[in-house]
């Protein structure tokens, strides 16, 4: 005997008597629900394809209508090749003339942002200067807070740190 097709079948629960019925049964044999109001609320319920859609069409807008809006935007003018310069991003550029004269680098703790912000003054002409603290490891492990004063300067599309002293 051969067998060309195979007939699978499922076991689902009935929404009124909660008892077991085949996916292929019109009604539930033990209450006469109709089955094929559940399976259409499962199909709708295990379809990822809902969800799949919206996410596609979203990466879709977004990577599109991003660069769309920035290009409408800028109102043709071509933007300089210039760093612009805050006091936090003064500190990051400081953080790393510090670190590099630490003795673990790795270990190096500075203050948080409104601190940050509240220890770096601009002296004009691209020019920052940092007064704070940094916690990081010595020689022996040990943790200390040193002191720290750094320039930062920013010209064009250079940053460098002028001078840097660790106390």
């Amino acid at each position: 005997m051969e067998y060309n097709s195979m007939i699978i079948m499922a076991l689902i629960n009935c929404s009124e008597c909660s008892k077991e019925v085949s996916d292929k049964a019109s009604i539930c044999p033990n209450c006469g629900n109709p089955i094929n109001d559940i399976i259409g609320v499962n199909k709708e319920k295990g379809s990822s394809w809902g969800c799949m859609k919206t996410f596609f069409f979203l990466l879709v807008l977004f990577g599109i209508g991003v660069p769309v809006v920035n290009w409408l935007t800028s109102d043709g003018k071509v933007e300089s090749s210039t760093v612009n310069h805050s006091e936090l991003l003064a500190f990051i550029y400081a953080e790393d003339c510090v670190k590099s004269r630490l003795k673990s680098p790795s270990t190096a703790k500075f203050p948080n942002a409104r601190e940050r912000k509240s220890s770096t003054t601009y002296k004009g002409n691209g020019s920052y200067e940092i007064n704070s603290w940094v916690d990081s490891q010595n020689g022996f492990g040990a943790t200390i807070r040193s002191n720290f004063t750094c320039v930062v300067k920013f010209d064009g599309t250079k940053v460098r740190c002028e001078s840097v002293l660790v106390y």
